[in-house]
């Protein structure tokens, strides 16, 4: 109901108003809480029938029309009382105002001497706080840190007192002192903050990473705190230009930078599959510390940055270099081991008796990866990063050189082998060529139990061109097979000569009509 909402409002806007005047006045806030009341009592009784008349008004209605009245008793007793509580108000608020005059000059007296000795504390505040203070010369940061916290204490309870010395000269129309002293020593403690809390937060962060241990991060990890780093530099650059000569932001920018300068080769140095015992082993040699890198449980971040691997960043840096070439060149080295360790021969069935030869399309391939290896493996041997694998690389130049060597003789058999098989074995001229028959049939028998029938059982390229027994019969094979070449040719040079028309044929067709 509107008249009790307004009547409620009424009765404890008065309440309220005479609970502020009932408290004592003990100093410069009680005092302005007085002077404050007491004026917005002045301003209410000027208004105070135009606010009662309508709710008496509409509780007369009420009486007249609403049946049985209003019953509430305490709403009944609000409204009969409202204009005696009103009264009693006043009366308070003259008494006071009699009171307050008497007061009135003690406060202001005593504001004055407040405001006199403020003046001198302020002074001695900024006078220990330019001797004594954080931006002395030649302290350490944490020292600094520790007195900002000090100083910055004390003057919240000279800002306070200076707030509430501010209120009485309002209160009593005085001019307001001022502090410049004070102003810029706020000023000043707040750069200081904002620098030291950067400070603090940084070598809080960095201080958690370097008490983890080298197995307790990965890539991953070391990419956010690259990430941290980058925004606590932006920040650093932020700060106002004259911080840049204190030395905390000297030693806090000096921190960041060179995490932004290592913290891109210990992420190379946490890739295991490139870093090897070696790398570690020629850090250790460049600091001169022990890291104990093969226990990564064991072995802290802070060991080592310890290390100073600032000191010596290109020797680092050749160092992770010479890993990932190093890695390359592991790389093609085994991949030419895992090829030439399972490389195998194909093998076709040749002539009458199915015996087996090779495959001249896999003899080419195999040329082709012999000739492609052998020059991958000679560059890899002329690099500067080739030394943990040198030894490795000079055994595979010559395993490839022999199994090429072997190859090119073993094709160079099998040639003379099939042109002349069924020359000496099958045919008139076999019996013309009876020496070279029986020396070419013992020939046979070599080339296809020593060699060819090894060959098809190993399989493997490098196992067959490298076994002594068919590396010791090839250039006998060759020689003796070249030797029966040379008697035929002498045998169809006769025949030649006997019939001169057979000086217009070529010998593979000289040899059909001769068998």
């Amino acid at each position: 109901m509107k008249a009790q909402e307004q009547l409620y409002n009424l009765t404890e806007n008065m309440k309220n108003l005479s609970s502020k005047l009932q408290n004592d006045v003990k100093g410069i806030d009680s005092l302005g809480l007085v002077m404050t009341t007491l004026e917005d009592i002045r301003v209410e009784q000027a208004e105070i029938d135009l606010k009662f008349d309508p709710v008496l008004d509409m509780y007369s209605l009420l009486d007249t029309y609403l049946p049985g009245g209003i019953t509430d008793k305490e709403e009944i007793d609000s409204r009969l009382l409202l204009k005696k509580k009103w009264s009693d108000l006043i009366e308070m608020a003259e008494t006071k105002q009699r009171d307050h005059q008497k007061e009135q000059a003690y406060h202001l007296k005593v504001l004055k001497m407040d405001v006199k000795q403020l003046v001198n504390d302020v002074k001695d505040f900024r006078n220990n706080f330019e001797l004594e203070g954080p931006m002395v010369a030649e302290i350490t940061p944490k020292e600094a840190s520790d007195r900002l916290k000090r100083f910055e204490n004390e003057f919240e309870l000279k800002e306070a007192i200076y707030k509430v010395n501010k209120r009485g000269e309002d209160l009593f129309g005085l001019q307001n002192q001022e502090y410049p002293a004070l102003q810029k020593t706020k000023k000043e403690i707040q750069n200081l903050n904002k620098l030291y809390h950067l400070y603090n937060q940084v070598i809080e962060t960095t201080s958690s990473w370097e008490e983890q241990t080298w197995g307790d991060f990965d890539h991953n990890q070391i990419k956010d705190w690259e990430e941290v780093i980058l925004k606590y530099s932006d920040n650093c650059k932020r700060l106002p230009i004259d911080l840049k000569s204190w030395q905390a932001f000297k030693d806090l920018k000096e921190k960041i930078e060179n995490y932004k300068e290592i913290l891109p080769f210990i992420k190379e140095l946490k890739d295991s599959a490139i870093i090897k015992d070696r790398h570690w082993d020629r850090i250790i040699e460049l600091s001169g510390k022990e890291l104990n890198y093969k226990q990564p449980d064991n072995f802290y971040f802070h060991e080592l940055l310890n290390a100073n691997l600032l000191t010596f960043l290109e020797d680092l840096e050749d160092v992770i270099d010479s890993a990932k070439k190093q890695e390359k060149i592991e790389k093609q080295v085994n991949e030419v081991k895992e090829f030439w360790d399972d490389a195998e021969f194909a093998f076709k069935n040749f002539g009458t008796r199915d015996l087996p030869v090779l495959l001249g399309s896999r003899v080419e391939e195999i040329q082709e990866r012999l000739e492609e290896d052998i020059s991958t493996l000679s560059g890899l041997s002329a690099m500067r990063h080739v030394g943990p694998f040198k030894e490795e690389v000079a055994e595979w130049q010559e395993v490839l050189s022999e199994v090429d060597s072997n190859l090119s003789l073993w094709l160079k058999v099998q040639i003379l082998w099939t042109s002349l098989e069924s020359v000496f074995l099958s045919g008139d001229i076999s019996k013309h060529m009876n020496a070279e028959a029986k020396r070419f049939t013992k020939l046979d028998k070599q080339w296809c139990k020593t060699v060819m029938e090894k060959a098809v059982e190993q399989k493997y390229i490098k196992a067959c061109c490298s076994n002594e027994i068919i590396k010791g019969v090839l250039p006998v094979l060759q020689d003796e097979l070249e030797a029966c070449q040379k008697q035929l040719e002498i045998y169809l040079s006769q025949k030649r000569k006997e019939f001169p028309r057979f000086y217009f044929v070529s010998n593979p067709v000289l040899l059909k009509f001769l068998s």
